[in-house]
């Protein structure tokens, strides 16, 4: 597999490491009574091979409330979207 740099993963929907109020429970979009607004993901520096990325959503915060981490969400993200 051929380098292409160091792979980078940005959000501008995460500061100092926590999800900004708009993406979770205070944010203006809801569904089916579900806050529904996705976060902004920007990868670079991919290698040339890639075909995909899965993204996992993983809450361990969720552990001392719900007894397991919970995931939030799984997205498969094709070549041809990035």
């Amino acid at each position: 597999m051929k380098k292409s740099g160091n792979f980078i993963l940005k959000s501008d929907s995460i500061k100092d490491g926590y999800i900004k109020d708009e993406f979770g429970k205070h944010g203006g979009l809801w569904i089916d009574n579900m806050p529904s607004k996705s976060l902004n993901l920007k990868w670079e520096n991919a290698p040339e091979e890639t075909e995909s990325f899965l993204v996992v959503m993983q809450d361990y915060d969720a552990i001392p409330v719900a007894g397991f981490s919970w995931i939030h969400w799984i997205a498969l993200v094709p070549k041809k979207l990035y």
